[in-house]
């Protein structure tokens, strides 16, 4: 279902499905697409039915300027820790897993690095935001949050972009998707919707989430 309302003066469009089973949800998923794509990439490949079926409440969003949402694109790091910290805000979730596709990791990266505390767990999928910043990062001793990433096998996984995640998160592991691209959960949907649910399991289950 698609919502509109307003954060920091811009105005929002976002898709949310919430858990089918009564149950208190711990933590929340957000997924932040790619510079080619929008939410309704995660509603049509059925991940966010796939997060709620897992007993997630899931969110995706159109990112400032892109698709249906108003305003300029987000340049600074610091301006899209602030929108992000006040959707989160907004929308009242409180520990969320946050899933994110290449130029949504811009998003994530500077939200995770300054409000750690209120992530459970990262999906990047070749997902951006540790260029510039990740040798400072490697000396946290605070990014101990679970990370799954994930690319396609024709995508570079072995790059130094993909490597600077393990030296930046230490719980981290890696799914390499085969015959798979850039944007490796449009190549195989099925494959990307169970592996994200699993580390969904997985991330719940070690924020004290009832099974």
């Amino acid at each position: 279902m698609k919502f509109i309302f307003g954060v920091l003066g811009v105005i929002l469009t976002f898709t949310n499905s919430f858990a089918s089973v009564e149950k208190h949800v711990v933590v929340s998923v957000m997924f932040f697409h790619g510079a080619r794509f929008s939410s309704d990439t995660w509603e049509q490949i059925g991940a966010i039915d796939a997060m709620a079926s897992a007993g997630a409440h899931a969110f995706a969003v159109d990112l400032p300027g892109f698709a249906k949402t108003t305003g300029a694109k987000l340049l600074r790091a610091e301006d899209k820790a602030k929108f992000v910290e006040a959707l989160f805000t907004k929308l009242a979730l409180g520990k969320v897993l946050i899933v994110a596709a290449s130029m949504g990791g811009t998003y994530a990266i500077p939200f995770i690095t300054t409000t750690p505390e209120r992530v459970a767990g990262y999906l990047p999928i070749a997902a951006g935001g540790l260029e510039v910043a990740g040798h400072q990062l490697s000396r946290r001793k605070d990014l101990n949050m679970p990370v799954l990433v994930m690319w396609g096998d024709k995508d570079f996984p072995e790059s130094q972009k993909a490597k600077t995640y393990s030296s930046v998160f230490p719980q981290s592991k890696k799914i390499v998707f085969e015959n798979a691209g850039h944007a490796c959960y449009l190549d195989n949907p099925e494959e990307f919707n169970s592996q994200a649910k699993a580390f969904y399991n997985e991330v719940s289950q070690g924020s004290g989430l009832d099974q």
